[in-house]
């Protein structure tokens, strides 16, 4: 299962692609436009756009189960709030 979460790295927003990546997953995955790999998180992520999470979500689901998690406007407007305070 992979998960499409928030995600702010170098101070944008992103969206993350956690979880476990069988081969065929992995292979999708690495075909995104502007995808890369964060040691930090350890995970995938692109920057973010409602098109692009779609358009993810549309590409990952035929071939693994694939979530839509924490795209609530409100926490994803405090975490913002949160980073740039910690700045």
């Amino acid at each position: 299962m992979v998960s499409l979460e928030p995600l702010f790295h170098n101070d944008n927003l992103c969206i993350a692609l956690k979880g476990r990546y069988p081969d065929l997953v992995l292979r999708e995955i690495r075909k995104i436009p502007g995808v890369r790999y964060t040691r930090t998180h350890s995970c995938f992520y692109v920057n973010y756009a409602p098109a692009t999470l779609e358009a993810i979500r549309e590409r990952l689901h035929p071939i693994e189960k694939c979530i839509v998690t924490g795209w609530d406007a409100a926490k994803v407007s405090t975490a913002k709030a949160v980073l740039l305070i910690d700045l």
